[in-house]
């Protein structure tokens, strides 16, 4: 897709100036290399607040690249869901986004107890450090929730502004033809849930200048990756 390419060329252009080993781009580069490079690469979509991200470290969060940014992004979303678009696919997205915005809630509270109880500095440290990668986290899965939803309801528009006195053909009635049946299709296994797909933040991971953050990463194990 024609929209696609032009995102990946942008993103491609703006990650060239960054370092690979610093801020929120060193950050995804040592959690999710293979979606990172699959973002770059036009393979998958990232999120907004990823692409956020990489502007910050750019120093271009506002102004016209960010605007720029934000054209393209939108643009290749909505090409991309017009070809692939499937809202249960995108239902399922959201409802797993849900659960785990509920899971943050819980471990956000368990660490705010934790810091009352706090004995030394060190673990003072550590629970704040903690404590600031859960409202990340929290952020993010609500600004994604929210792209989620508007393409949803983009999704819904489409459908309900289709003409429905249009004969789709025999091979269609039949289940051969249309965007369902297509999907169903083996080269398209999958393509739900890789247009979904997108270097994630971890639940807690290092942040830009530090090390690694312990205590509640550890009780949850990996984290949400």
């Amino acid at each position: 897709m024609v929209e696609v390419a032009r995102f990946a060329e942008f993103l491609q252009s703006l990650a060239a100036g960054l370092d690979p080993d610093a801020g929120w781009y060193g950050v995804f580069s040592r959690h999710d290399p293979d979606g990172l490079r699959a973002c770059l690469q036009g393979r998958q979509l990232p999120p907004w607040d990823v692409v956020e991200s990489l502007l910050a470290d750019a120093g271009a969060a506002a102004g016209p690249a960010a605007t720029r940014a934000r054209s393209l992004h939108g643009a290749a979303v909505a090409a991309w869901d017009a070809q692939f678009g499937s809202e249960p696919e995108l239902s399922a997205a959201l409802a797993a986004m849900e659960r785990d915005l509920h899971r943050t809630d819980q471990d956000l509270r368990e660490v705010h107890i934790a810091l009352s109880h706090a004995d030394t500095p060190h673990d003072h440290a550590r629970l704040t450090q903690d404590r600031a990668w859960l409202h990340d986290d929290r952020t993010r899965l609500m600004a994604r929730a929210g792209e989620v939803r508007e393409r949803i309801a983009a999704l819904r528009q489409a459908s309900a502004t289709a003409s429905p006195s249009t004969d789709p053909g025999p091979q269609a009635r039949r289940g051969g033809g249309g965007k369902t049946a297509r999907l169903r299709g083996a080269r398209f296994a999958g393509v739900e849930e890789t247009a979904m797909q997108a270097p994630v933040l971890p639940t807690l991971e290092t942040a830009p200048g530090s090390e690694p953050a312990g205590g509640a990463a550890e009780a949850r194990g990996t984290g949400r990756a």
